[in-house]
């Protein structure tokens, strides 16, 4: 994965992070699975997030991104790749993208035909064949591309998602954690 700290291509617009504020972590906790499956899943490692960032999350590096649905381009400036193997191909190469907004709110647009599930929204988004745009505050917890998790949301069908699993943490203007 490429280092989140640089834009994927220079733009002359792009500004560096260290211009911008530090307003959350995205936590991942697939890639540690893969690496130790005897350690707790629940462990990764973060990405920072800062303002205006956009994360892509899928199975493929991309510098841009058209999201379907709208009439817009978005720099990519970070990514979290996905393995081409195992259940990791119910994840789309292209899945969703992450774009870090003011006031502690994250746009979620889901461009997979496989959706996802937050966890504490308790619902699941997308899917549906036509990309979907959901906006969180806070912490949210989203599982990719794990379609039984729309009937079953047991504490045992969540932790054998785990490997699909990345964790939104912002921050308030203050650097508290919001939740």
């Amino acid at each position: 994965m490429r280092d989140h700290t640089r834009p994927y291509a220079p733009d002359a617009n792009a500004t560096e992070p260290e211009d911008r504020p530090l307003v959350g972590a995205l936590v991942v906790y697939a890639p540690i699975r893969l690496a130790a499956p005897d350690l707790d899943p629940r462990l990764g490692y973060v990405l920072p997030l800062y303002l205006d960032d956009a994360i892509l999350l899928g199975r493929k590096k991309s510098p841009m991104v058209n999201v379907p649905g709208e009439d817009r381009t978005v720099h990519v400036s970070a990514h979290l790749l996905f393995p081409d193997t195992g259940t990791f191909l119910q994840i789309s190469r292209e899945h969703m993208l992450v774009e870090v907004l003011a006031d502690a709110r994250t746009r979620v647009v889901d461009m997979s035909a496989s959706g996802h599930f937050a966890a504490r929204k308790g619902e699941y988004v997308g899917g549906a064949g036509s990309p979907t745009s959901t906006s969180y505050e806070g912490r949210e917890s989203i599982y990719l591309a794990c379609p039984r998790l729309r009937q079953d949301t047991s504490p045992s069908a969540l932790a054998a998602s785990n490997s699909h699993c990345v964790q939104l943490v912002r921050f308030d203007g203050s650097g508290e954690l919001r939740s």
